[in-house]
């Protein structure tokens, strides 16, 4: 099936209302309102839709937009829309955004036009419009003109890599009361339901992994209408598990890419994390394997002559596989004579029989294997016949496999307790030991704020001593007629005082 990835094409986007958008004028008196318009975008191509005055629900009339495009474009380009809210004094602020690939329409292109009903987009609130809780939908018809016919190939088998070897910086969500703080890391891939997860790494911000390597089996449309979705892990023994990282990778980027690189992407923090100012990065290695290019016409010719002999093979062994069974067991030979592949499916045992009915997903394989058979002029299948035993032993030697590496998961996830454990265990001895060295300096304080209140009340009865003895020294009577004792006097005080004496009672005499 060839492409015409140049021919040229025309994508028509009709705008023709929104619904429940966030209010950015704000008012006293009245519920905030927005004065809407939106602008439609891809590369430099941009068109604006009339201002809609005071409306969360506008309606708008006649407004169709025509993009030139290629064929290739429609699996390499987005459609950006923004809704702004338009300000007379300030800058116009955004109030809701949408990207649609365009890889989804393009199943339309058919040699005519493809119908373009209306259809309801979630659009992306800002932030600081979290809190009004709106829906806020936008309603657009998208149609694709092609210019020439055109064939989808968007069936087209893809296998994406994903290789994850380490991750930088991620926030700390375990608290401890020593240590720095740490987390137990691992990362969940998701595409649609396909899903895989990684082993824990414990006890660090900087986690690396071995051999983490997982698949992811896609269409050539997957690769442009799906994103790898990735988000980080702190592993919780007690409670729900912590998103400490998310990151959303369109696959188309890695469609385009020649050859695998080792890159480093930018996580996504929570806010409660914010606060770390952390610069979280995931290092990963993202590959697609493609399949082979499109033989020439010598090179198609020498396939189906050799297609053609592997049938002829094919056909010549089911028949000898048929008669060595018919042997074995007995059996009349069929009254056909031509033989095909599905006559040995009578001869299994009845435990290993499997119905002839095809199931949905086999017609769909046949559908597409006939398709093929048309290009290379080989005969349409009329129906797939499946070989259970072969296909036991091969779902037996996956489920072995499985089995081995779910043990060695297991086996490295016991390794990771056991030293987790151990190093549990010695954090607690520490917590111990400085529990006790806390309640030791307790009691030292104690003792000593006893002894100190101790001093204190002995000094205040010292002083109480004091006041009272000062108190009853002033209350004493003092007696006028109390002799006071004499002072011992000298001798030549004495002699000095009888001569005193003596002449008094001369004096007298005379």
């Amino acid at each position: 099936m060839a492409t015409a990835p140049y021919r040229p094409c025309t994508l028509r986007v009709t705008v023709h209302k929104a619904t429940d958008l966030a209010g950015a004028d704000f008012a006293l008196l009245r519920k905030a309102t927005s004065d809407p318009y939106v602008l439609v975008s891809i590369d430099r191509q941009r068109y604006k839709t009339p201002v809609i005055q005071r409306e969360l629900n506008p309606v708008w009339e006649g407004c169709v937009f025509d993009f030139n495009l290629t064929q290739g474009d429609l699996f390499t380009k987005v459609l950006d829309i923004q809704v702004y809210d338009e300000d007379d004094l300030s800058a116009d602020d955004i109030i809701g955004t949408l990207a649609v690939p365009l890889a989804q329409f393009a199943k339309q292109i058919d040699g005519h036009e493809g119908t373009a009903g209306m259809r309801a987009y979630n659009l992306n609130v800002p932030i600081e419009f979290e809190r009004q809780k709106v829906n806020s939908q936008l309603y657009l018809s998208i149609q694709v003109i092609p210019g020439d016919h055109a064939v989808d190939d968007t069936f087209i088998p893809r296998l994406l890599h994903v290789e994850l070897h380490q991750a930088n910086d991620l926030p700390a969500a375990d608290f401890s009361l020593i240590g720095r703080k740490r987390s137990d890391p691992y990362v969940i891939f998701t595409i649609d339901s396909q899903r895989h997860k990684s082993p824990i790494i414990y006890k660090t911000v900087n986690p690396v992994w071995e051999n983490c390597s997982y698949e992811f089996h896609l269409s050539l449309g997957d690769m442009f209408t799906k994103v790898l979705d990735i988000q980080v892990y702190d592993d919780d023994n007690l409670g729900n598990d912590d998103l400490i990282g998310t990151l959303a990778l369109p696959l188309a980027q890695f469609e385009q890419q020649n050859e695998a690189k080792r890159r480093s992407f930018s996580l996504n923090v929570p806010d409660e994390y914010r606060k770390q100012r952390v610069n979280s990065q995931l290092v990963m290695t993202i590959s697609v394997d493609k399949p082979e290019p499109v033989q020439s016409e010598p090179e198609k010719e020498e396939l189906i002559q050799k297609m053609q002999m592997e049938i002829a093979q094919l056909q010549a062994s089911s028949r000898s596989l048929v008669s060595k069974l018919e042997r074995q067991m007995s059996l009349p030979p069929h009254s056909s004579p031509k033989m095909t592949a599905a006559a040995p499916a009578p001869l299994l045992s009845p435990s290993r029989q499997i119905s002839l009915e095809e199931s949905d997903s086999d017609k769909t394989r046949r559908a597409l294997v006939n398709e093929l058979h048309g290009l290379l002029s080989l005969p349409k299948i009329e129906k797939f016949h499946k070989f259970k035993p072969a296909t036991q032993d091969a779902y037996a030697m996956k489920l072995e496999d499985e089995i081995e590496s779910l043990r060695q998961e297991l086996a490295q996830q016991q390794a990771t307790h056991t030293l987790a454990h151990q190093m549990k265990e010695a954090d607690n001895d520490e917590v111990l030991r400085l529990k006790e060295e806390i309640e030791l300096h307790k009691a030292t304080l104690a003792a000593t704020q006893k002894v100190m209140e101790e001093q204190l009340i002995k000094e205040q009865m010292a002083k109480h001593e004091i006041e009272q003895l000062k108190i009853f020294t002033r209350s004493m009577p003092v007696d006028d007629h109390y002799e006071h004792p004499r002072p011992i006097m000298s001798p030549r005080s004495k002699s000095t005082s009888n001569m005193k004496v003596e002449e008094e009672d001369s004096s007298m005499w005379l």
